[in-house]
């Protein structure tokens, strides 16, 4: 395999009435709790001695992969001066469910799959990066492949840039008999400004976790997607995420089916699922499996899942 990475380089959030109470997502977007805590996520690798690997003096945490022999060692963002980081400064439980899919072939890459983009992908970059190892690994792939890891937020992007290069020769590694191309990308992408036309017809699969929380991230996830739903017959799309919060099942999934010729459909997430989810992520607070939702979505008219 040859790999590469290629670096090219604020959301607030207000909660419905009731819900900041018990969901940690919400102690973070009020900014009531900072995101180094890492022991409420991932696994930490006590063998591992590199400490003079940390960023910003954080320790990387193991993420062994389920059903593979791989194990990624990505960094959360420090909070600045101790006490803030956004959003996307950690890997959250959906990151985890929705790396578990794409391992597991739930979210398939096809032989025909040449680009996948990750919406959201945030400091530590799980579910992209456990697709690039998903990619690496598989059968039948010839020519170039890329893996594409966007967010909005510098700092966030800076952290993804390093922890895509920490992983790379690990990656490299899992790779299957057959020889694959692969190019792993560190991008900037604004979900509310228009993207460049070969970026956007070129992707065949998006995926994303805890996209949408507000009126402001629904509105611009729904345009992000339809932009790209209408420049691409074949684009296969999955969505992984706590189904309550406001935006997804208000905002996002009813824009995209009033679109002509555009299916919506909700996946059961096993719970062979949760259970590899959490063996790298712990669910944590107090929502339990059935609050996760999976969404597909395709073009009617597209043959994705052949």
């Amino acid at each position: 395999v040859n790999c590469r990475t290629i670096y090219i380089i604020h959301v607030s959030a207000m909660p419905l009435p009731g819900e900041e109470e018990d969901d940690y997502f919400w102690k973070i977007a009020l900014e009531e709790e900072p995101t180094s805590n890492r022991e409420k996520n991932g696994v930490w690798d006590d063998d591992d001695d590199s400490d003079s690997d940390a960023i910003d003096g954080l320790k990387p945490v193991a993420y062994r992969l389920p059903t593979t022999k791989v194990t990624l060692h990505l960094e959360s963002l420090a909070a600045a001066d101790g006490i803030w980081s956004p959003l996307g400064a950690d890997a959250w439980y959906a990151s985890a469910l929705l790396a578990s899919m794409v391992l597991t072939n739930k979210v398939p890459i096809l032989s025909s799959t040449k680009t996948v983009l990750e919406l959201g992908s945030g400091a530590v970059g799980l579910s992209g990066l456990a697709s690039a190892v998903a990619m690496a690994r598989k059968e039948k792939m010839d020519g170039r492949h890329t893996i594409i890891l966007t967010d909005n937020d510098p700092p966030v992007l800076e952290k993804l840039k390093l922890n895509a290069q920490r992983n790379q020769d690990t990656i490299l590694s899992s790779a299957s008999a057959n020889p694959v191309e692969l190019d792993i990308q560190v991008q900037h992408l604004d979900w509310n400004e228009e993207c460049d036309e070969s970026f956007r017809n070129s992707i065949d699969l998006v995926i994303g976790s805890e996209l949408v929380y507000t009126q402001e991230t629904g509105e611009a996830c729904s345009r992000i997607l339809e932009e790209l739903i209408n420049n691409n017959q074949r684009i296969d799309i999955w969505v992984v995420q706590v189904t309550d919060r406001y935006g997804l099942l208000d905002i996002v999934v009813p824009h995209l089916e009033s679109l002509k010729d555009v299916l919506v459909e909700s996946v059961p997430i096993s719970s062979d699922t949760h259970t590899l989810a959490a063996s790298m992520i712990p669910m944590g607070g107090t929502l339990d499996r059935h609050a996760y939702g999976a969404f597909h979505i395709q073009r009617r008219s597209g043959n994705s899942m052949e």
